[in-house]
């Protein structure tokens, strides 16, 4: 047995971290409750800081969270996406085939849409999300803390909340830039369970420890999880290609302290960017200064320029060609965005889907195949195939469903996907990709096995506008050539500011935005009537409604700044002891791990009617 009195105290202090936290997720009473305090009272200790000067500095920083007045019009800015597979990326690989490229991106569909059922069939009090921490397709830049560092996170539609992981940590995947350091940012700020934004958290989801600090955790659709601290920072972005930066302070995200996943996650991004519809979302807590408007123009895999995600008066489309059709927010999946699908039309043959009553398809710009409905799905198929007059190929590439022999000049019906209030029609390049080789072409679409309900997903997006306006609740459609940077407002809005790094545009927030959980309207009252000098909030605020599960693994194995300890388990007292205490020592370096910074076409078809010519992406 490890004796600690033997050890020097600072040496002590970090063999404790590990100790205390292994031993702590090593219980099997963890399955049903999750409780961090042990971990951020170390982490405290370790950073030498009395656990009551930092409860007293909690409470005195949350009275200003919000002391700034909101700008009286919603500004905007714009920031690239960059889709994984683009030769961009950090995740680019340029031994893969464009087909090779797109089968991967199947897989991780379905993947995701299984996860998705997954979360319907349970019934379980904790957030969840369908993104696994290697399975996004777009990654996004930002910066985070004060000075700001870089950092690279998935941007994704499917998920709420922000989080980084950060330094020290008792289980963090690698990455190669080091661990966000929240005490070296001047506006870092731990939040408290006394505070309202600890509440928006689900009941399973949030935690207080010894010191009164917010505990979150998160799961992602397997048994992987991140938990942490749910603090406040500056967020800031570049705009304009670096021309101009715009400021978010006092943003809630997680600081993530132990972030367990039960599959490979990639070191070439460091965390998360949610979208989703739930309060704790990027676009729910800058929500008033946007205008509760984001939208994106996604450009095909293979392009090498980026497609861009707009806020505010940039994400605004106006003029000929715009279609809108109504939001809905599901109690059942609250962070997803739904929409009603009537029917589909394959030339002059309509097939309505059937019910549609709040909502059958999610939109996702994580998800690349299109699934429908596996009824609804096969009539489709069918009538495409019999409208083509082609026979199917019989050994079609899993999880492709759907493919046929590729001659020219062939012509392809117009389908359109009719939502409620909004025809939205695809051309070839949404719907079809052509494998090099094979002389087929594979259609973008697949049964979807989450029963009753279907996804529209990214391929089906390409060179559309697409805006999602949280308070209006509907999502728009315009077609645009994605390549030239999507749709303009037609007032330009407001300047905010330009300058280099270190200029930053504050965006201040405002005092009250809201936010659809389920069936309720829940007002997340950013100040109320708290003074300075107190942190208790005066606000009613429901937690939002989140269903999800967690177990948690023994960590065998703890992942820490890149450095990995084994701990070997005592049959005799049910913990677990490190092996190497120098590898223990070295672990508890201030970086992460080497610090290479991350990495920094218009394909359009002639119609005429019903009938496309095919301009597909050839790989």
């Amino acid at each position: 047995m490890l004796e600690l009195d033997a050890l020097p105290p600072i040496i002590e202090k970090r063999v404790s971290l590990f100790l205390i936290f292994s031993a702590l997720f090593g219980f099997a009473a963890l399955k049903q409750l999750l409780d961090l305090s042990w971990l951020v009272g170390v982490y405290l200790n370790f950073l030498n800081m009395n656990p009551f000067l930092f409860f007293c500095l909690a409470v005195y920083s949350v009275s200003s969270l919000f002391s700034t007045e909101a700008n009286e019009s919603p500004s905007g800015f714009t920031v690239d996406l960059i889709h994984r597979d683009s030769p961009l990326s950090p995740f680019y690989n340029p031994s893969l085939t464009p087909s090779q490229r797109i089968i991967n991106a199947a897989l991780r569909s379905i993947s995701r849409v299984n996860r998705v059922s997954n979360l319907l069939d349970q019934n379980n009090e904790l957030p969840q999300s369908v993104l696994l921490p290697d399975h996004g397709e777009y990654l996004m830049r930002f910066f985070i803390g004060t000075p700001p560092v870089e950092r690279l996170a998935i941007a994704d539609t499917g998920s709420d909340l922000i989080w980084v992981q950060c330094s020290p940590c008792a289980s963090c995947f690698p990455q190669n830039t080091p661990l966000f350091q929240p005490l070296k940012s001047s506006t870092f700020v731990a939040t408290t369970c006394a505070s309202q934004p600890c509440t928006l958290l689900s009941p399973g989801g949030r935690h207080c420890g010894k010191s009164g600090e917010c505990i979150y955790t998160y799961q992602y659709g397997d048994d992987s999880f991140s938990a942490g601290l749910l603090s406040t920072e500056t967020l800031s972005f570049d705009s304009q290609g670096g021309a101009q930066t715009v400021a978010f302070p006092n943003s809630f995200f997680g600081c993530g302290l132990y972030n367990n996943f039960t599959v490979y996650s990639s070191d070439k991004h460091s965390g998360v960017m949610g979208l989703g519809a739930g309060p704790l979302s990027l676009v729910s807590q800058i929500g008033d200064q946007i205008g509760h408007k984001f939208s994106y123009c996604l450009l095909p895999f293979s392009s090498t320029s980026t497609s861009k995600l707009k806020f505010g008066n940039e994400a605004v489309i106006r003029g000929n060609g715009v279609v809108s059709t109504p939001m809905i927010i599901k109690p059942s999946l609250p962070t997803y965005y739904f929409l009603n699908l009537e029917s589909v039309s394959i030339a002059e043959k309509t097939m309505p889907t059937g019910s549609t009553d709040g909502g059958n398809v999610i939109i996702d710009s994580g998800t690349v195949l299109t699934y429908l409905e596996q009824t609804f799905y096969h009539n489709f198929a069918a009538s495409l195939q019999e409208s083509l007059g082609v026979e199917l190929v019989q050994d079609i590439p899993s999880p492709l469903h759907f493919c046929f022999p590729y001659r020219d000049n062939f012509a392809f019906p117009e389908i359109v996907f009719q939502f409620s209030g909004a025809s939205v029609s695809l051309k070839p390049i949404n719907l079809l990709h052509k494998l090099e080789g094979r002389n087929m072409l594979c259609l973008m679409i697949a049964p979807s096995p989450v029963k009753g309900i279907s996804i529209f997903g990214s391929f089906s997006q390409f060179d559309f506008q697409v805006e999602y306006d949280l308070e209006g609740k509907k999502v728009s459609f315009h077609p645009t050539d994605c390549s030239k940077g999507g749709s303009r407002p037609t007032e330009e809005a407001p300047k905010e500011g330009s300058g280099r790094r270190g200029k930053k545009t504050p965006m201040p927030y405002s005092r009250e935005s809201a936010t659809q959980v389920g069936k309720k309207q829940v007002n997340v009252t950013k100040s109320c009537s708290n003074s300075t000098k107190s942190a208790q909030w005066e606000c009613e605020v429901q937690p939002a409604m989140l269903t999800a599960s967690l177990g948690y693994p023994d960590p065998k194995v703890v992942q820490k700044d890149n450095k990995v300890e084994e701990f070997e388990k005592s049959e005799a007292n049910d913990k677990y002891q490190i092996m190497d205490i120098e590898t223990a020592e070295a672990s508890m370096g201030e970086t992460g791990g080497a610090s290479p910074r991350e990495s920094k076409d218009k394909r359009r078809s002639s119609s005429s009617s019903n009938v496309h010519t095919p301009n597909i992406v050839d790989s």
